[in-house]
């Protein structure tokens, strides 16, 4: 991710690192219900594209991968909050328009 002077860190020494970073970071930011699967999938795919030098660079990156699986969340949450709520809208919006015999019949 940054330009260093020096030679690069070795490729085997990573693995224990990047544990004690795991375990330092906290388990993924799972809700019940969610796939820890797809999490590890995203997981590796961003570490791969990524690919961080150093620890800092692997925090930066989980700190993104953490912010992108909220930001899916809440986008996934915002589509079903709409999708319920939308009969309430659409009362809303037809209750001064119609009258309130037809009403519920419409909104169902």
């Amino acid at each position: 991710m940054r330009q260093r002077s020096g030679p690069p860190a070795p490729a085997m020494g990573r693995r224990p690192e990047r544990e004690y970073l795991d375990s330092l970071l906290g388990p993924p930011p799972l809700l019940e219900g969610e796939d820890a699967t797809a999490y590890h999938k995203l997981k590796i795919s961003i570490f791969s594209a990524v690919k961080p030098e150093d620890a800092i660079d692997e925090m930066w990156v989980r700190d993104i991968l953490d912010l992108l699986w909220e930001t899916t969340r809440l986008r996934r949450l915002k589509a079903k909050l709409m999708h319920v709520a939308a009969h309430e809208g659409l009362e809303n919006i037809l209750r001064p328009r119609v009258d309130w015999a037809s009403l519920d019949h419409l909104v169902e």
